[in-house]
């Protein structure tokens, strides 16, 4: 329901931990079937992101299609190749995202210049969900979409998320659960 979305931290170092973690659950529970990740990110930027790059999530149905970007060219391949499909999408606009499939999740290192290619703005323009999510990752709020409508501030192992309409029970406070990375991550193969 809020496909549109932004992770929030003044410490990128915080945010880049959770961010792993969140990426571990999509991926674990959602097969590359039903899940396309596609990532945007800056280019002096993107050692950070090397983990992400074999994922099987990341690959178009014929594993011949890469949605991990860091220049603008290539940004700008992927939009076209989403915009024909949310283009098709949009046609059957009486259903929700759980019609479509897969589902496609954007996931930018938000800057200006993300706003101006042709699958950003179809989302942002969208009025109903057709199986396309844009998360943003920002150290800033002022810099967001407009159209962004739910937030998760990120601070050392804690987060608060809260939606535009900012009002008391809007705002829910949650602890990390650091079981599930990978580095503590115990298999139990007893039974």
């Amino acid at each position: 329901q809020k496909n549109i979305s932004a992770l929030i931290s003044k410490d990128f170092g915080d945010l880049d931990k959770y961010l792993k973690e969140l990426i571990i659950q999509l991926i674990a529970f959602h097969s590359s079937e039903d899940l396309k990740l596609v990532f945007f990110v800056q280019k002096d930027k993107s050692k950070k992101w090397d983990y992400v790059k074999m994922l099987p999530h990341i690959w178009d149905v014929k594993k011949e299609f890469r949605f991990f970007a860091e220049s603008y060219d290539e940004m700008n391949e992927i939009s076209k190749y989403l915009s024909e499909i949310i283009n098709r999408r949009l046609q059957f606009q009486n259903k929700d995202y759980k019609s479509f499939s897969p589902y496609y999740l954007i996931i930018t290192e938000y800057d200006k210049r993300i706003e101006s290619l042709k699958i950003i703005e179809e989302i942002l323009a969208s009025e109903v969900n057709v199986g396309f999510g844009l998360l943003c990752i920002m150290n800033d709020l002022a810099q967001l979409p407009n159209e962004c409508s739910a937030f998760i501030d990120i601070q050392e192992n804690k987060g608060i998320m809260f939606e535009s309409h900012i009002y008391s029970g809007s705002q829910k406070e949650f602890t990390f659960n650091t079981s599930l990375t990978v580095n503590n991550c115990t298999i139990n193969l007893s039974g």
